[in-house]
């Protein structure tokens, strides 16, 4: 077998004089598989696809409580209810509409003691004419509070206030009652605190849940007693009707996470960013996603963003249409070979953004540059024939691949991929062509000089 040294460092591709004009099949000890595995490097983007769904929002304390997510009223009514007389637990409040002026106010606790925990629930009632009546729990409330203490150490501290102004809890006509419901844990000196203004819509009603609102909601996790902040969501209102959620109707809610240190599918991380926008029904688990942007910064200096964009490069996305999923990364390190790289793949999400079996992708393109070394960028893309179903190879479709050097060479690939394996044609930095085949093994069986 003639000697084949050639070699491919990084981007270069030295195949120049490397074979015969008659030598068109060789061993694939000989054969510069490395050119083979660059390709098939950048193909395994596909595999990205995976990734976008992973951004902490998805999964955050905030989105997945329940008085946020379906029914804020179940969750305040208990918790503002009155202490039963027998000390068994909370009983509803009717929490009617109250017009005295209260003369003072009056608290009422209850102790409950289990094995593993001590709960303590209070109610500071207005002394007006319907503490004194004969009617049970029509009482005016001006604040409810429970504390759990548990024999570990954790505290969990449930807390109602009024957020309407008036000072009660009772609604005020017309629907336009609010109260702040505040949860905080504190556990091992990490403190998770969830704050929520909510209403209970045109019936004054906390309880029938499908006409109550969400008028604010913001979490934050602290330690060092609130020194440090470990993570922070904050949920805005999208749709301009002044409510982040309307359980009545379909509501635009954007999202801001912010945490500090690794994360569940990111272990090295420094910090992370989540921003999305969400569509959120009231009685659905999932909310649809139509904005995700997702930002870290490793500990080795990279700056990572993922980013769904639609197919004209807009913000606005949703089921069941191509997208665009961007990701790049940008070195912040001086001496890193590596300047920034970026990843766009054309794909679907399906039918869901956290189920992976019905996305597909149709098309890869990545963009690399260098600081340091003789390439200085990279571009290579692949355009598929069919579909790639999520977590699969790419298997038929035309690819490219142009390197860029300091003195302003190139060398240029184009071929496709098929179930045969690779057929392309290359190009190196003197402007000769060289047609280069392997079949699906990698195995390279073909290596003639083009004229």
């Amino acid at each position: 077998m003639r000697n084949l040294k050639c070699f491919l460092t990084g981007f270069t591709l030295l195949l120049v004089a490397c074979f015969k004009p008659d030598e068109r099949h060789v061993g694939v000890d000989d054969f510069p598989n490395s050119i083979h595995a660059q390709v098939v490097g950048y193909l395994d983007e596909s595999k990205k696809s995976d990734e976008i769904s992973k951004a902490p929002g998805l999964t955050d304390s905030v989105l997945k409580f329940q008085g946020f997510n379906v029914g804020v009223g179940k969750v305040a009514v208990k918790k503002i209810s009155a202490a039963s007389q027998s000390g068994s637990g909370w009983m509803a409040l009717s929490l009617g509409i109250s017009s005295d002026t209260c003369l003072g106010s009056f608290k009422f606790d209850t102790t409950i003691t289990g094995p593993l925990k001590t709960t303590v629930n209070s109610l500071i009632l207005c002394v007006d004419s319907k503490l004194t009546d004969s009617i049970k729990g029509n009482e005016t409330v001006i604040r409810g509070m429970s504390v759990t203490t548990f024999i570990s150490g954790r505290i969990e501290r449930t807390e109602i206030t009024d957020a309407d102004g008036d000072g009660k809890l009772n609604p005020i006509a017309g629907g336009k009652s609010k109260a702040k419901l505040s949860l905080v844990v504190l556990d091992n000196d990490v403190e998770e605190k969830t704050n929520l203004i909510v209403g209970p819509g045109m019936d004054n009603n906390f309880e029938t849940q499908p006409d109550n609102l969400v008028y604010a909601a913001e979490w934050l996790k602290t330690k060092n007693a609130g020194k440090d902040t470990l993570a922070t969501a904050v949920y805005t209102d999208a749709d301009g009707d002044g409510i982040v959620v309307d359980n009545t109707k379909p509501s635009l809610v954007d999202l801001v996470l912010f945490e500090v240190g690794p994360t569940k599918d990111h272990a090295d991380a420094l910090w992370s960013k989540t921003q999305m926008r969400l569509l959120v029904i009231y009685g659905q688990t999932n909310q649809e996603p139509r904005r995700v942007r997702f930002e870290m910064e490793s500990k080795n200096g990279h700056l990572e963003i993922a980013e769904l964009l639609n197919a004209d490069n807009g913000k606005e996305i949703g089921y069941n249409q191509k997208l665009k999923a961007h990701f790049k990364i940008i070195s912040t390190v001086v001496a890193d070979t590596l300047d920034t790289s970026e990843t766009v793949l054309t794909m679907s999400i399906g039918n869901s953004f956290e189920n992976k079996s019905d996305d597909s992708v149709y098309a890869i393109d990545v963009i690399g540059k260098k600081k340091l070394g003789e390439e200085v960028a990279a571009h290579f893309s692949f355009l598929s024939d069919a579909a790639i179903p999520s977590g699969q190879k790419p298997k038929n479709g035309k690819l490219s691949m142009k390197v860029t050097y300091t003195d302003s060479t190139t060398v240029d690939l184009n071929g496709v991929l098929s179930s045969k394996g690779m057929d392309v044609t290359i190009k190196d930095r003197k402007e000769k062509k060289l047609h280069v085949v392997w079949d699906e093994l990698g195995r390279g069986l073909i290596l003639e000089q083009v004229h």
